[in-house]
């Protein structure tokens, strides 16, 4: 009783802070969760710069993104064998029980992502699944977002899903659609800002300064010509 009126009350927040065009960062036990999430996956597809083929992107290329989880529970820089996506999909695959998946309880605590915790259906989750598989079956294409973080490592930002199942399937008719690194926007920027210098988010400040400098070492080998 006590958790849902937790939620309810967050809801209320996400609400409110959406009606009136207002987001927060908030700290928690796990990380940084923001209040009325205002980078939406829907307005990546205007910022697409470029698009490789995965005779371009190797699958070792590739590392999950920052999540503003503490150093404890982020997966930032991991490759795609050590996504909790990746084992959700050997889960479905040989059909192990779902209660034990890590991936299920990342979700279900808020430490999967920078989203706050949520309930999850088995049931949907299956769906999703079997909808990939037709789809792989089809050859239809799957679609990656990724941005260039340094030599010549990309950071997935939206399609984790998708991806870990194509790596575990070996599935190779995949689009990677680059864009500029996000990390230098202004909202994700705001985001480092409250957790600079701070100790239980190492990764993610080590992360932040290693692409800062290979962006600058980007811009001094162009100035120079």
């Amino acid at each position: 009783m006590f958790l849902s009126l937790i939620e309810r009350f967050w809801r209320r927040i996400d609400h409110l802070c959406s009606k009136y065009y207002c987001t927060k960062l908030i700290t928690t036990r796990v990380g940084i969760k923001p209040v009325n999430q205002i980078l939406k996956s829907d307005y990546l597809n205007l910022h697409i710069i470029s698009v490789k083929s995965f005779d371009d992107v190797r699958f070792d290329q590739l590392i999950a993104p920052p999540d503003f989880l503490k150093d404890e529970y982020t997966i930032l820089g991991k490759k795609i064998t050590e996504w909790p996506h990746y084992q959700l999909i050997r889960y479905l695959d040989k059909n192990l029980p779902l209660s034990e998946c890590d991936y299920v309880k990342r979700r279900q605590s808020g430490t999967l992502d920078f989203r706050k915790k949520m309930d999850i259906s088995f049931d949907e989750l299956r769906r999703v699944f079997n909808k990939r598989l037709d789809s792989i079956k089809n050859n239809k294409i799957f679609s990656v977002k990724i941005y260039l973080s340094y030599d010549n490592f990309y950071t997935v930002t939206d399609g984790k899903h998708a991806l870990s199942m194509a790596y575990y399937f070996n599935y190779k008719n995949i689009r990677f659609d680059i864009i500029p690194n996000i990390c230098f926007d202004s909202n994700y920027r705001w985001r480092f800002e409250k957790i600079k210098d701070n100790n239980e988010f190492s990764k993610h400040n080590n992360f932040f300064n290693q692409i800062y400098e290979y962006r600058k070492k980007e811009i001094d080998r162009i100035i120079e010509g």
